[in-house]
């Protein structure tokens, strides 16, 4: 997963993804209700893991310009924040931290089902993969069929 700083983040409008101001002028022109529901674009995981390029052209490393087998392109990076897993995994590793102190002083266990060679699996890593990530919006979406739903689109 690459990862975007905030400086990367505030630079894509420059190379065409939407801002606030793109979305209000783009509500506004297509009288899209206030309480309309926002559906944003379902792209898959090879975007992010990056795309298979073999045998495509532009290659700066070949002398035939073409990728070899087995390139992939740069994934899309995404923009980490601490989110709900995030924050529940934290509070979750908390209780069992304090329910090993508890043991320890031979205090009566709150979770009782858990064994004490257990206790110590449960507590988490709270790496990159527990952040929620976001991905700058392409462009706000208007279908004639769905005037009442605010559709935005992850890539052209």
């Amino acid at each position: 997963m690459r990862k975007l700083s905030k400086e990367e983040v505030k630079k894509y409008p420059k190379s065409g993804f939407s801002t606030v101001g793109d979305l209000k002028r783009f509500l506004e022109e297509h009288n899209i209700p206030d309480d309309a529901p926002i559906l944003i674009e379902r792209v898959e995981d090879r975007y992010y893991d990056g795309v298979d390029i073999s045998g495509m052209s532009g290659c700066k490393d070949t002398e035939d310009g073409i990728y070899p087998e087995g390139s992939k392109s740069e994934g899309w990076g995404v923009y980490l924040k601490k989110g709900q897993t995030y924050w529940d995994s934290k509070i979750f590793n908390d209780r069992m931290s304090e329910e090993i102190q508890r043991r320890k002083e031979g205090k009566e266990p709150e979770y009782p089902k858990i064994s004490d060679e257990e206790l110590e699996k449960y507590i988490t890593d709270l790496d990159d993969s527990l952040m929620t990530q976001y991905h700058p919006i392409w462009c706000p979406v208007f279908y004639k069929d769905d005037p009442d739903i605010l559709f935005l689109d992850l890539h052209y």
